[in-house]
């Protein structure tokens, strides 16, 4: 005879030298709560009332518990992700009496079930002129992988109107930036970029329209300008010695 509380009174046989025969981890209920599934052989010692089940972080410390009926199955919540526990039973009986401990079985709590998919803001349609550049801005997220370790890409629908080299993606974190340019042909294509955590992916697309770039008129009258890659510069002196001079679209002028 073998009790762990009174030592008067009925007594228990060893009534839980049972085997845990399954411990299970049946569901996650959300982030940082898991439960854990437990099953015992059941006791055919009529004096048996009810059990306890007693779980912690370390093998036979149990500071937690929770008193159950005469049943032979249970379930334990409120579990913390990324740690290990354990867990045994004991039986009691109506006159408070209980059993030794059966033996241990342990499970470690995952510290996340769930993958969630990667995130990217909706992009708007983009307008640019033939053989020119745009850059536009967007964010990604995730909610277990940090942002900025995504790996962010982006493809074109046509080649001919922009090839999958001219689209540059930069960038930290959340916020990234494509550039679309410069654009080879005239027309329409889809642009789709891709934000993956290394499992799961998410897509965003926009359309991305390529106009031609009007062929500015011949100029007679004026024969010094500046001429730069950009509106802000940098600028350089030209004079125009041929004539009719017509602007190459590509570059920005001003006259001096």
């Amino acid at each position: 005879m073998n009790h762990r509380s009174q030592t008067d009174g009925p007594g228990i046989p060893l009534l839980l030298l049972l085997t845990l025969a399954i411990l299970i981890l049946v569901a996650y209920c959300a982030k940082g709560d898991q439960s854990v599934s437990l099953k015992w052989d059941p006791n055919t010692d009529t004096e048996v009332t009810g059990a306890i089940v007693y779980y912690g972080n370390a093998s036979r410390n149990y500071p937690y518990h929770t008193n159950l009926g005469n049943v032979t199955r249970a379930t334990v919540n409120g579990l913390q992700a990324g740690l290990t526990y354990y867990f045994a039973v004991t039986a009691t009986n109506s006159a408070g009496l209980e059993s030794d401990y059966s033996n241990e079985v342990s499970a470690s709590i995952p510290e996340d079930l769930t993958n969630s998919f990667p995130t990217i803001s909706v992009m708007i349609p983009v307008d640019v002129g033939q053989g020119r550049s745009k850059t536009e801005d967007f964010v990604v997220w995730d909610t277990e992988t940090p942002p900025g370790n995504l790996t962010v890409s982006a493809t074109s629908a046509n080649p001919l109107i922009i090839p999958d080299s001219n689209l540059k993606i930069s960038g930290t974190n959340h916020n990234r930036s494509i550039t679309i340019g410069p654009c080879v042909g005239i027309g329409q294509t889809l642009i789709t970029i891709l934000a993956s955590d290394g499992n799961k992916s998410a897509l965003s697309s926009f359309v991305l329209t390529v106009y031609p770039v009007p062929v500015a008129p011949a100029i007679w009258m004026r024969t010094k300008y500046d001429v730069a890659p950009s509106p802000d510069g940098p600028w350089t002196n030209m004079a125009v010695t041929v004539f009719p001079f017509v602007f190459d679209p590509k570059l920005f002028y001003k006259t001096w």
